[in-house]
């Protein structure tokens, strides 16, 4: 059908017409060269993106598993899977999506009524994008602050040679065109700490949150809190070197979240999960050095550990805190007033560990559900810069495989097979260079250890416990999952 076989149908029926002696002998050659080439350019080929819409009604057309009878023709003619299921119904010409609705149990109409918040356009945002437009979802929402850059090249794949240099979602929004089949496409160029509100508004919208950005823990948390109080599934991304984690949680009230942990009171959730990010579960000594150090090279400002002081340092301390934002001097001044008695108006260094406790509190709960969603801003959190890409290193693969995998787990808690529909794994944590999940390769070093002597046998029992999936129950000490009870009571 390319265009120099039609050149050369049109060619040899223009030197038949040229030659009169070769006419008559040839005329019914002639004759049919030109109708072929007539049919050619009348016939195009039939694309319909709207069959769900006028050829189906969902949930009845999901199709079920439908075996032949032992006695019938079919099961009596071999051993194959035709001589053992029946087939699909007669398929629609032009249907995009007929081969999703022939795997069995699976709802393209459920599907297409998806509205997919998307947070960060880099190797994991865009690879989800991609993937939610093949799949047929409603909206696709992507959103970023940042820039393409050369680097990005390898491994976010809505971007080409071409977009270097400009904003990523203006290339996603240009490149996924050719990947989108019916999603409606919508992208929003915001700092999602400054613009903490927008980002509530387009999730109450939404039916499930994508994250996509790397600005650490508490961002994740903010997030996970969001999802959880909107009652969206919150899906999780990242990778590097080899290695890809995706995470799920449902966003119902009563399941786990991405904070649920083992611990008997609320007090010990909030040092498990967050002492690390306020500098309580280290060696305190490195953060009273460094305010030291701080208030060392502002000698002729603060004299004294004052709220100005502890501001100050929590904006600029860039290996733990870099807190910043109008309502961080707010928190501050909470937290410094709860760590003493005396209304004094400073503290003694000693008495640091005592207001970091406090700042804590101070701050997850002020991102709890039922407050997450009032904030307008949540610069405040600590997000310290981290390990930048280039020392770990990052490519396609990984980039590919977590986003096609959150997408996967999204479709699986759609309308996944009967026997694990709804209640995909919570996490997935995946080593291509071992071609093992992390389970696997920690059995194998495990077993190695064990055939040493170096551990003992009852060591393997620890790490063959089933993973958590969605369906698994919310901790009772986690202080996330209660606010979002309280809130739907």
């Amino acid at each position: 059908e390319s265009k120099q076989a039609r050149k050369q149908s049109e060619d040899l029926e223009a030197r038949l017409l040229q030659h009169p002696q070769m006419e008559q002998p040839n005329q019914e050659r002639t004759t049919a060269a030109s109708a072929t080439a007539a049919e050619r350019k009348e016939k195009k080929p039939l694309i319909l993106t709207n069959c769900t819409e006028t050829h189906f009604n969902y949930p009845d057309d999901v199709r079920k598993e439908e075996r032949w009878p032992k006695d019938a023709p079919e099961y009596k003619a071999g051993n194959a899977r035709i001589n053992r299921f029946k087939p699909p119904k007669p398929e629609i010409e032009g249907d995009v999506f007929d081969r999703q609705r022939v795997i069995v149990g699976f709802n393209q109409g459920i599907i297409e009524k998806q509205r997919c918040f998307v947070l960060g356009t880099g190797g994991i945002g865009q690879d989800v994008a991609l993937t939610l437009a093949r799949l047929g979802v409603g909206r696709i929402i992507m959103l970023d602050c940042d820039t393409y850059d050369a680097s990005n090249l390898t491994r976010q794949c809505l971007g080409s040679i071409n977009d270097v240099g400009k904003r990523k979602v203006d290339a996603a929004l240009a490149n996924i065109k050719a990947h989108n089949i019916r999603s409606e496409i919508e992208t929003v160029h915001i700092d999602a700490l400054k613009h903490w509100d927008q980002v509530v508004s387009i999730a109450r919208r939404c039916d499930v949150i994508f994250n996509g950005i790397d600005l650490g823990p508490m961002w994740d948390y903010c997030v996970c809190s969001l999802a959880k109080e909107v009652g969206v599934p919150y899906i999780a991304g990242q990778s590097y070197d080899w290695m890809f984690n995706t995470e799920f949680y449902s966003g119902d009230k009563s399941k786990m979240c991405a904070w649920c942990a083992t611990a008997d009171t609320e007090q010990k959730w909030l040092k498990y999960q967050f002492g690390t990010h306020f500098g309580l579960a280290g060696d305190i000594k490195y953060i009273e050095q460094r305010l030291a150090d701080f208030m060392a090279k502002e000698e002729n400002k603060y004299a004294q550990i004052d709220k100005k002081c502890l501001v100050e340092f929590l904006m600029k301390d860039k290996k733990k805190f870099r807190m910043g934002g109008p309502s961080l001097s707010t928190i501050v001044d909470k937290a410094f007033d709860k760590c003493q008695t005396d209304k004094k108006s400073s503290i003694e260094l000693k008495e640091l560990v005592l207001f970091l406790e406090h700042l804590m509190r101070e701050v997850v709960t002020s991102l709890l559900p039922g407050n997450i969603s009032k904030l307008k801003e949540i610069e405040f959190i600590p997000h310290p810069k981290h390990v930048e890409t280039r020392f770990v290193g990052s490519w396609v693969c990984p980039c590919l495989a977590a986003g096609v995998i959150m997408v996967s787990q999204f479709a699986n808690y759609l309308t996944g097979r009967k026997e694990d529909a709804g209640d995909p794994p919570c996490n997935i944590t995946f080593n291509l260079g071992w071609g093992q999940t992390v389970e696997e390769q920690g059995y194998q070093q495990t077993a190695s250890m064990v055939q040493q002597g170096i551990f003992p046998t009852s060591s393997l029992e620890n790490i063959t416990e089933p993973r958590p999936r969605s369906s698994t129950p919310s901790k009772k000490c986690c202080m996330l999952c209660n606010a979002a009870q309280k809130l739907s009571k």
